[in-house]
């Protein structure tokens, strides 16, 4: 049961990302419809129960590997497949060049400020959580000892 709430919370992920990434390429043309500005909002709520989620899978690795605080984060970097942790750092380094630019003034604000407005900066940063959170999911699909359930004290006591 644990594996496939993993593998539910894996695919939503990589939906929010692409779904992010879809209206952060809109948003340059100006051209988002309202519903997808209504999705945004509700992909932006939904980083909080993911973020809780993924925390929790983090700290279950963890605990499993004996490993904690910025040596966990390093840690289920080195077990992500490459592409993941190139993608994850691609869209940081993006987000963070858009919020620099925007704080020192060298881009304006989008003059949109409509029903219809997505401030770039925070769709490129929801897009960067969102794939971090892939990355601890996968790292968690991909180890048994952390998907797995384990064995009650009665069971092991019976085998």
């Amino acid at each position: 049961m644990f594996r496939s709430t993993v593998v539910f919370a894996n695919i939503a992920a990589g939906s929010g990302a692409a779904l992010c990434a879809l209206i952060h390429a809109l948003s340059f043309f100006d051209v988002v419809p309202g519903f997808l500005v209504r999705l945004f909002a509700a992909t932006v709520l939904a980083v909080f129960p993911f973020g809780g989620f993924t925390i929790f899978l983090a700290l279950r690795v963890g605990r499993t590997y004996g490993v904690s605080g910025v040596d966990l984060s390093a840690f289920i970097a080195q077990r992500a497949p490459r592409w993941q942790r190139h993608v994850g750092i691609v869209a940081l380094v993006y987000a963070s060049i858009h919020l620099v630019l925007v704080a020192f003034g060298a881009v304006g604000a989008q003059k949109s400020t409509g029903p219809t407005h997505v401030p770039f900066v925070l769709s490129a940063f929801v897009v960067w959580f969102y794939l971090w959170f892939m990355q601890v999911f996968t790292v968690g699909l991909r180890d048994p000892k952390i998907v797995e359930p384990k064995a009650r004290r009665s069971d092991q006591a019976r085998a």
